[in-house]
Order: C-alpha cells, then sequence, then structure tokens
C-alpha cells in the first residue's frame, strides 16, 4: 500500500518544480526541510513565516509507521501551527479510504455524516495554480450543533476570516484530480473500483500553501 514508483512524491507537487509563492520556474530549494522550492530568496523570505510553521519537522516525517501510513496535515483545535501527522489508510490501492476511528484521533464530532461533505482542495487560490492530485479537508459535518470551539490553529495562521472555521481539521491527499482522469496510467486503471480510483498521496510542505489560500478564500458562513 506505499506509494508506488508512479506516484509523486505528494498530491501538490508540481513537475517541473514550480515557486511556492508565484508562478516561476523554482530554482532553489528550502536547505531546512529539502523539500519546498523557490524561484528566488525573495520569495523564500516572504514564505519564511508560514512555512517555518512545518519546515522542521518535515525531515522527521520521512520513515512511515507501516506501508499503510500516508503524511498528513492536522490543524489542531488549540494549538497554534498546523502538524504533520501519519494517517493510516484502509484498503487497497484503488479503494483507500480513512477510517471513522483513526479520524477521531483528530476530529471530534461526525465526520461521516451522509449529509455533509469533505471539503476538496485541488488548487492553489492565490496563485491560480491547478493540481492533478487534490487534497481532502475533514472536520466535523456538525461542528456548529455540536458546539465545536473556534480552531485556534487557523485564526493563528490565516487570521481573522478563519473566526468560523470550528473543530478539528485533517487534510489528506489523492491522486487524480477528475479533469485528470485521461492521464491514469495503465497500472492504476486497473486498479480502480467504479470508474474512479482512490489512490492515497502524502502531502508535504508545499501542500500547506493551498490549504491556507483556500481557507482564506473561503470563509465558513455560519
Amino acid at each position: 500500500m506505499a506509494p508506488a514508483p508512479n506516484d509523486p512524491v505528494s498530491a501538490t507537487a508540481m513537475d517541473p518544480p514550480l515557486c511556492g509563492m508565484c508562478p516561476n520556474p523554482a530554482v532553489l530549494t528550502c536547505q531546512g526541510c529539502d523539500n519546498m522550492e523557490y524561484c528566488s530568496q525573495e520569495c523564500q523570505q516572504h514564505d519564511l513565516a508560514q512555512h517555518s510553521t512545518l519546515c522542521s519537522s518535515f525531515k522527521n516525517f520521512q520513515q512511515r509507521p507501516s506501508d499503510q501510513h500516508y503524511r498528513a496535515i492536522y490543524f489542531p483545535i488549540n494549538g497554534t501551527n498546523p502538524e504533520f501527522i501519519w494517517l493510516r489508510m484502509d484498503g487497497t490501492r484503488g479503494d483507500h479510504q480513512v477510517t471513522d476511528a483513526e479520524l477521531a484521533q483528530y476530529v471530534p464530532g461526525n465526520v461521516s455524516d451522509p449529509h455533509g461533505s469533505d471539503i476538496t482542495v485541488k488548487r492553489h487560490h492565490d496563485l491560480n495554480r491547478e493540481y492533478k492530485n487534490f487534497m481532502v479537508v475533514v472536520h466535523d459535518q456538525h461542528m456548529w450543533d455540536n458546539c465545536q470551539p473556534v480552531n485556534q490553529c487557523l485564526i493563528h495562521t490565516v487570521g481573522p476570516v478563519a473566526q468560523y472555521w470550528y473543530g478539528g481539521y485533517v487534510a489528506h491527499g489523492y491522486k487524480y484530480y477528475e479533469p485528470y482522469l485521461h492521464e491514469i496510467d495503465d497500472v492504476d486503471r486497473e486498479l480502480t473500483k467504479n470508474g474512479y480510483p482512490l489512490i492515497a498521496l502524502d502531502l508535504d510542505t508545499t501542500s500547506l500553501g493551498p490549504l491556507i489560500a483556500y481557507i482564506a478564500a473561503t470563509p465558513m458562513v455560519k
């Protein structure tokens, strides 16, 4: 179940690499995490406050606990910064799912309400950058009815626009955003179920920017 050789290193990896702060090609890599890339030292400096929240911990998340674990990003209710976590996926390649029991460690409340929906992030709003893969952000589908507290991590990271984002949030990645299904390779096509594959991908430091941009551009309405 671990990532296959034909998988991108993360759901937000770009090939060729692009700057994490602007549309330009990347020419330098952060020496702290050896993951985030930029076109210039100026762009790197502009991203310092946000990137530093995950930079130092990234190298501690290289060895997965098992082939069923994938790197995800957690926004704790009472925390200050987002965190990398290992999220366990059930099912086989092509049908990867996260169980409610696994998510309950991070997201209290009802995460699998059939009348609700997880948040799907498939582009970087600030950079107008579309990804071939996508991220799912899991949250309590009844955050207000369940009287969840405001997520302090998002308030600290995004600002007052996040004042109605209640409860905990976990973001994880999947391969093949729908408009790019024609690019499924033969190996993955054979593993699909019901015509659409669910193939888990890791997230990395390049994933934080589009998540924060989505939250800033999409305020919750109570």
